[in-house]
């Protein structure tokens, strides 16, 4: 299949979760693929858990909150986004939504407020592991249930191991089980003994005025408030931690993996890929992010040797006598000298990368969507730039785009 049958089929998902290990540029991929979308006319709604806002910075905006935000219709049209595209960003507030998910399905508003004020669900909101990756999944559910959008594209929460994401809901479901909420509220008696003997308590005084004793804090009296409250939701929690596992396996989700082309990094994404696929999840391709230039796409080898193999007079030749204002002729003298010896250097980096992107094509096969995106001399921070890396998508490649031959991004 080519290409551009390949990314069609892409764009015909109703779901697009971009993953992989920390640090690769999931969120600006993931605001790419939404422009991307918005320019084949489809409805597109980015969302991201991305603390340092990089969302925001990649589409040019301000704060982007718990509640999408749709983007100025003006500004996309400049961009080739015309007849019905639309495109809206949200952040997710994992804490938020938390709260929300609380006051929807608590049976008043008085026990949604205790538990709201609990100290022991202020702290799992926020820390329990997994909570984060279930929120996202949860502001994805509510995002189809309104069946507005043509498209989701999710950047997945950072974390040090891609395979974080798919095992948030099952852990999710594990914590909300009714035995270990029972276990919480009922401990076993051969605890409450040790307890006590460690107390010194010889008998009388119930478990929790025993704890109280030892621990000092009214912590267990928060967490079995907490445990006798939550119970009449668990079975709402429960079935929307099922929702989202079955959303993660629907014939309309697919995944596409980020990485770049680090050795460690390709690896884990091959990885990643055997365990979507094991699971009977649907893949979309690969995004290998900040590619040195010379190894994305084809390249002149020839022009490339022509300078390498340049005598002194002819290379200095080729840039202006005269440094630049405030450089020195000698510092000016120093800098094109180490920009011959990169000459060098950059085609053996460039090497590794190659072959890193061909070991990841004979793991995973070569059937799949492969695009890969340079490093650019600039940052992506504004919506003329992220459609210009959206032109990615198309090709395969951003080698032959101007910007794409110099310097490093940040992003």
């Amino acid at each position: 299949m080519s290409h551009s049958a390949v990314l069609n089929e892409l764009f015909e998902s109703s779901l697009i979760i971009c993953a992989g290990s920390g640090g690769v540029g999931k969120t600006t991929v993931a605001a790419a693929l939404g422009l991307e979308g918005a320019r084949r006319g489809l409805k597109v709604l980015v969302l991201t858990i991305d603390p340092a806002r990089r969302l925001a910075d990649s589409l040019g905006m301000g704060p982007i909150g718990n509640e999408a935000v749709r983007i100025d219709p003006e500004r996309l049209a400049t961009l080739g986004v015309v007849d019905n595209g639309e495109l809206w960003a949200l952040m997710l507030d994992a804490k938020r939504t938390f709260d929300d998910l609380v006051v929807r399905y608590a049976p008043s508003r008085e026990v949604a407020d205790r538990i709201l004020a609990n100290r022991y669900y202020q702290q799992i909101s926020r820390s329990m592991v997994g909570s984060q990756e279930y929120m996202a999944m949860e502001h994805l559910l509510s995002s189809f249930e309104q069946d507005y959008y043509d498209l989701v594209v999710l950047d997945t929460p950072p974390s040090r191991h891609a395979l974080d994401f798919l095992r948030a809901p099952s852990r999710i479901r594990g914590v909300l089980e009714e035995g270990v909420l029972n276990w919480l509220l009922k401990p076993s008696s051969f605890l409450l003994r040790r307890v006590q003997r460690s107390a010194g308590v010889e008998g009388g005084g119930s478990f929790l005025e025993t704890l109280e004793r030892v621990i000092g804090l009214g912590m267990i009296r928060d967490l079995s408030e907490f445990v006798l409250l939550f119970k009449d939701m668990l079975g709402d929690f429960k079935q929307r931690a099922s929702g989202s596992q079955a959303l993660l396996g629907a014939e309309r989700t697919r995944f596409v993996l980020v990485t770049s082309p680090n050795r460690t990094a390709v690896e884990e994404a091959a990885f990643f890929l055997q365990q979507i696929s094991e699971r009977g999840f649907h893949f979309g391709g690969f995004v290998i992010n900040r590619v040195l230039p010379l190894a994305a796409g084809p390249t002149s080898q020839e022009d490339l040797d022509a300078l390498r193999t340049m005598d002194d007079a002819a290379w200095y030749d080729l840039f202006p006598d005269t440094p630049p204002a405030g450089m020195s002729p000698s510092a000016y003298r120093r800098l094109l000298a180490r920009l011959r010896e990169s000459l060098d250097t950059l085609p053996r980096v460039a090497g590794i990368d190659r072959a890193n992107i061909r070991w990841l094509r004979e793991a995973a096969g070569d059937q799949h969507l492969y695009v890969q995106i340079p490093e650019l001399p600039f940052d992506v921070h504004d919506l003329e730039s992220l459609g210009m890396l959206g032109e990615s998508f198309r090709t395969g490649f951003l080698e032959e785009h101007p910007a794409a031959h110099a310097g490093a991004s940040s992003w």
